[in-house]
Parts: C-alpha cells; structure tokens; sequence
C-alpha cells in the first residue's frame, strides 16, 4: 500500500545522501582543481589576514599569550604562510587544523582556535578573484561549492563522532550504559559547545537539542525500559508522569516490557542523530551563494577595476 512505498521511497532517499567521507571527498577535489589552475592566494592578502588574525587574538578578553600555547603555535605558523602566496588547498588545511586543535584542546583555549577557523571560513566567503591572482569566475564558484561541502562535512563528522562513541559505551563489556542514552549524552555535550554549536545553522542547532532532550516517545519507552521482568506499568499512569505531553493512544501502544522498551529506544534516538547528520549534509542543493563580480571582469577572468580589500576580519 501507500505507507509502504512511502518507507521504500524513504529509504532510497536517506542512501542518496552522501556519506561524511564523501562530501569532503567533494570538496578536496574542487579544491585540487583550483590548485591544477594555478589558483593562488596573493602574498599581500594572506600577510594582511595574518595580521589582521594576530590582532583579533590579542584584542580577545579569553586569551592568555602564556598558557594559550596551541594558539599561539597557529599564529606562528600563519605568519609563515604568510611569506608568499598560497593555495586554497593550504589554507584549507589549516582551517582543518585549526578546527581540529580546537577540538583536542577544548576550553577557552579551544573557543579561540574555533573563532580562528571561522575567520578562514569568513576569508573564503568573502574572497574575490583578483585576490585569488586573477582567478576565473568558474574558479570562484568552485570556491564557494568546495567550502560550503567541507563546513558540511565538519560538522557531520561531529555527528559521526558521537554515534561512533555511544557504540563503543553501549558495546563495553562492562557497561549498563543503553546506547540511546550514550547518544543523548554525545548531543547534549554538543549542544552545550558554543564553540562548535556556533558553526551549525538555527535549524541543525534546533535538531542537535531536540536529540539531546528526546520527544515523548523515547522518554515514554525510556521509563518502561526500567520495568523489571514481568511489570507493567499503566498507560495512563504513564502519561500522567509525562505531564500530559504523551499521546495516550501511544502510550497504551508502547507498553512492554522493558527489554523490549530499551531496545526499541535506542533504535529511535540512533535513528533520530542518524537524521541530523543526514539533514547537514544534504539541507537543500549543494550550490553556492549566487556570486556577483563587484567589477568587471575579462574574458580570462582579470578584474579590470580597483578595489580596496575589505576588512574581514569582525570583531
């Protein structure tokens, strides 16, 4: 019937969404293509955003130039890049470095490197081709598209991370730890990183919490799931513990055992985190913002007019 292709039509979907590995599979190939094109950033451009980024550092009220260590390492290692210019796959490795360190050191410490890597991501956004050494308006869009499936793929690796771990927990030979709960763990510690939190859109923000709170249903089966053998527990009882937020209909319906009930919780909030990496690297087309040359170009892609560089760099 009807709600039978419907699961069939979904499930074909949910495999047509790429995989972490392969979105940033994606976007390592459009950044190589730039690089076969001789695409450069220019020397003065990356030596105005290395001091521009020394200074964002030092004006920050969280920084502390002698324990800030790792940091301090990135800006060294910026200035160096600096010296000449430098490809976009160079600079995107060390946005992936930046966001990796921020995520080994975690604190304030790591709140800083994140803010660093995002001023990268501000400096890809906002690149034009002239500083780019002439580059083509195809070169630009392939900018754009590469950079919005890297950010993608960040932040669906996040995600691929806490399921990774909530396996590893459940699976211990020691643990009592129900997978669903594990994930739940994962998402709420997620959701309270500001740092990373400040990378995912309202709306991936809004499904992160969602997981980590649980809806009626998982909260409903994760209070059978502590029924001993043999017990049973009234629905509406159920729903009067609920404050009145569960279906009634679905309670009587979920009322079990509490093996069963664990069970079928950890396979709905798998199912549910499962969502929210699926929603991040497939939300929409993956296109780039329309991009409008503020100037003209010529038929090799030379910016034929000034412009001053703006200051990327927001405090």
């Amino acid at each position: 019937g009807a709600p039978v292709i419907a699961k069939i039509g979904q499930k074909i979907a949910e495999k047509a969404v790429p995989a972490t590995q392969e979105v940033e599979a994606m976007a390592k190939k459009l950044y190589e293509t730039m690089d076969q094109s001789n695409v450069r950033i220019v020397q003065p451009v990356v030596a105005k955003f290395s001091s521009l980024m020394g200074n964002f550092v030092g004006n920050s009220q969280q920084y502390l130039k002698r324990s800030h260590t790792v940091v301090n390492e990135k800006l060294a290692q910026l200035k160096d890049l600096a010296a000449e210019p430098l490809s976009v796959t160079r600079m995107n490795e060390f946005y992936k470095d930046l966001r990796q360190s921020a995520s080994n050191v975690g604190g304030t410490e790591g709140s800083i490197l994140y803010s660093m890597a995002d001023k990268v991501k501000s400096l890809f956004d906002n690149i034009t081709p002239k500083e780019l050494g002439g580059a083509s308006a195809q070169d630009i869009v392939n900018l754009r598209r590469a950079n919005d499936l890297q950010r993608r793929a960040f932040k669906s690796a996040d995600i691929d991370e806490i399921l990774r771990k909530a396996t590893l927990k459940a699976e211990g030979e020691t643990s009592n730890v129900p997978a669903a709960t594990a994930i739940q763990k994962g998402f709420e510690s997620l959701a309270a990183n500001k740092g990373k939190m400040a990378s995912f859109s309202a709306e991936e923000r809004k499904l992160i919490e969602g997981v980590a709170k649980g809806t009626y249903k998982t909260k409903i089966l994760n209070v059978l799931s502590k029924l001993k053998p043999g017990m049973k527990l009234d629905a509406r009882a159920l729903v009067y513990a609920l404050g009145g937020s569960a279906n009634p209909a679905a309670a009587v319906a979920l009322a079990g055992t509490g093996a069963a009930a664990g069970a079928a919780r950890n396979v709905m909030v798998k199912g549910q985190a499962e969502k929210v990496g699926r929603f991040i690297r497939n939300k929409g087309p993956v296109q780039p913002p329309p991009f409008r040359f503020p100037y003209p170009v010529t038929s090799t892609g030379v910016a034929t007019a000034q412009e001053a560089t703006p200051n990327r760099m927001r405090r």
